[in-house]
């Protein structure tokens, strides 16, 4: 009988290489690789939104900020011109008028 060709098996890439994971070969670590480059840029282009987005929450809450700082000062120049103007003095209640007992 012939000899029999020797069937290369892929090697097994270290723990180390592979995440700790067991049993993955070099092709799909290298797999995992090219990957990640293309899972990184899109995790650029969420944290770009993201940015922009807590750009526009910044300015919102700014601006809420500035509404209520306007309205405090309103609402303490009333209560100050209100302290400053005299009382007017109460007038008693009216009397009830009752109706005339008979007896």
């Amino acid at each position: 009988m012939g000899a029999k060709a020797k069937v290369q098996r892929p090697r097994k890439v270290s723990a180390s290489r592979s995440r700790k994971r067991p049993g993955v070969t070099e092709a799909e670590a290298a797999g995992r690789e090219q990957g990640r480059l293309a899972v990184r840029r899109d995790i650029a282009e969420y944290r770009a939104a993201a940015e922009a987005q807590a750009g526009r929450v910044r300015q919102e809450i700014e601006a809420a900020l500035e509404v209520s700082r306007r309205t405090r000062e309103e609402i303490e120049q009333r209560i100050a011109s209100e302290l400053h103007t005299p009382r007017r003095a109460r007038k008693p209640p009216a009397r009830k008028r009752g109706r005339a007992r008979v007896r």
